[in-house]
């Protein structure tokens, strides 16, 4: 593998980095809202621990828990990503390799989410069945 510069003209590497930018923004907020989610999350299975039943309780932090640490592993690596496509932009040196890099970070990222996304639909989809035709919904 050759760590070439790429020629990119000058409006290309300012786009490059703005997109950079913005990957590095979406990454922090969505992990603040996690973060902020999971905490209000926990304080409300706080004040239901006498009148709900454990498993319920268990059930939501869990679920919290789970959520905060799968966002802030897609957050690190849209991070990493949005790092090495900024060294694309503002370096002179080793483009391809830091291409390889950032491209191999996002998919990672998009590959999880998809998995992710497919998990949510089938879960979704079986709890409308079974509340269909149990009557209730076995996730409550």
């Amino acid at each position: 593998m050759s760590d070439r510069r790429i020629p990119f003209t000058k409006e290309d590497e300012d786009r490059i980095a703005g997109a950079s930018t913005w990957a590095t923004l979406v990454a922090i907020v969505a992990m603040v809202s996690a973060g902020i989610s999971a905490g209000l999350t926990a304080l409300g299975t706080l004040r239901f621990l006498g009148l709900d039943s454990p498993l319920h309780l268990l059930g939501r932090l869990g679920g919290s828990v789970a959520s905060l640490v799968l966002t802030v592993l897609l957050g690190i690596w849209l991070i990493q990503s949005s790092a090495a496509f900024r060294k694309v932009a503002r370096t002179d040196v080793a483009d391809k390799a830091y291409l390889l890099l950032g491209f191999s970070k996002l998919h990672k990222f998009f590959l999880v989410t998809g998995i992710a996304l497919i998990m949510m639909i089938v879960v979704t989809l079986v709890n409308f069945v079974l509340t269909f035709f149990v009557g209730r919904s076995p996730l409550t």
